[in-house]
């Protein structure tokens, strides 16, 4: 039915449950395209209620589970083998509710290949293609290799962030699997971005409301490409609960704001970025190769510490789309 063509009057001449009260039956004053009775499962109306307490409710299940630094510790609990995950669709459902409690999930025991690590990111979706291609590889390159075109290439340590803020769509998930570790170097940090968000607001709430307002440009910028997107750095839903975090200062574009505005917006980045970066929030760990691990990257930022100069360190991964791994969840 034309749901435009329904009058805003219309009234129930009868309603009468059936079924037992699985089923509630309503006769309608008129008739719209021939259609003047309508039935629906009471359970499915229970569902989809208008009230607020239930609007809370659906926006709040399944519960999430923030963490800091003692996330670590919670590491065994979030791990699920290999062999369960590719055979078992009741392993692979717990590997997708553990990224949407905690935003992360391991994998255990895979095959130390690339192939073996896709297979296991195709149990959930399809491998997203970007400019980096669809399943890559991560090493250190020479800086005047063409195919260096972001700073996941060189040694330098790299700050917490989440990737693709310079995209309309970032990415939904994202993949990691260590083939090759650097012995002395390129530990991987973890960094909550709904703990950090909870924290501003209790302990800086005007830098959130600015945060959470504030359009923020991110550009990356090479040889071939040139991509620029705008995102506030917290995202909310309707009923304002923190649903997104796009952070990348290595990619941040230059300010465009009334000049008035300016210096209120850095003191808010300022706090945001002293907030990422306290020893409280930062889980850090090392990757070895057999572990395979699944990030939200609209929630967990990401980073790792300085890599041995020439090291061999190589990392493969990808992403998959959000409605993917959702799709994929319900």
């Amino acid at each position: 039915t034309d749901t435009a063509s329904i009058p805003l009057n219309i009234m129930a001449s009868e309603v009468k449950l059936t079924h037992g009260g699985r089923q509630l039956e309503v006769t309608w004053d008129v008739a719209v395209q021939g259609v003047r009775s309508s039935c629906f499962s009471t359970e499915w109306l229970r569902r989809h209620c208008y009230l607020h307490e239930q609007r809370v409710r659906r926006s709040l299940s399944p519960p999430i589970h923030q963490w800091g630094s003692e996330l670590v510790s919670l590491l065994p609990e979030l791990s699920v083998p290999y062999q369960e995950v590719m055979t078992d669709d009741a392993a692979l459902l717990r590997v997708l509710r553990l990224v949407h409690r905690y935003g992360v999930a391991l994998v255990s025991a895979t095959p130390v290949n690339t192939a073996a690590s896709q297979q296991v990111v195709e149990r959930i979706g399809p491998v997203r293609q970007t400019i980096y291609g669809g399943f890559w590889e991560t090493r250190v390159l020479p800086s005047q290799d063409t195919s260096h075109i972001d700073s996941a290439f060189s040694t330098c340590a790299l700050p917490a962030h989440t990737d693709g803020n310079y995209w309309r769509d970032p990415p939904g998930l994202q993949v990691f699997h260590c083939l090759q570790a650097d012995a002395n170097g390129g530990e991987t940090l973890l960094v909550d971005g709904f703990q950090v968000a909870q924290n501003l607001q209790e302990n800086n709430p005007s830098a959130l409301r600015l945060l959470s307002t504030t359009p923020v440009a991110f550009q990356h910028r090479d040889r071939d490409n040139h991509m620029v997107a705008y995102h506030t750095v917290v995202g909310t839903d309707a009923l304002g609960t923190v649903n997104r975090f796009s952070l990348n200062t290595l990619d941040r574009d230059r300010l465009s704001l009334p000049r008035e505005e300016v210096a209120p917006f850095y003191s808010a980045w300022h706090a945001l970025c002293q907030e990422v970066r306290k020893g409280s929030n930062e889980a850090w760990l090392k990757l070895h190769p057999g572990t395979l691990i699944i990030l939200n990257n609209r929630r967990v930022l990401h980073g790792r510490s300085s890599i041995s100069a020439g090291s061999s360190r190589v990392l493969c991964g990808c992403y998959v789309s959000y409605e993917d791994y959702t799709s994929r969840l319900s």
